[in-house]
């Protein structure tokens, strides 16, 4: 797979944790939240780290 720029992984990390955040948000403020929307919109946030860390350029300044 292609690597990404380290704008659009760091673009993507954020993305990814502010979707763990909402979702988290949303599981405390609304008790009839379903189990499988709250794994979810976890699973989608969890990949798209994922993603962004291992597809991402992080190349270090020699």
């Amino acid at each position: 797979m292609k690597k990404f720029s380290r704008k659009n992984a760091l673009l993507l990390l954020a993305a990814g944790t502010l979707i763990i955040a909402v979702s988290q948000v949303a599981v405390h403020y609304s008790p009839e939240f379903p189990d499988f929307a709250k794994g979810a919109l976890s699973g989608i946030g969890i990949g798209i780290l994922i993603l962004a860390v291992f597809f991402g350029d992080f190349k270090t300044a020699k």
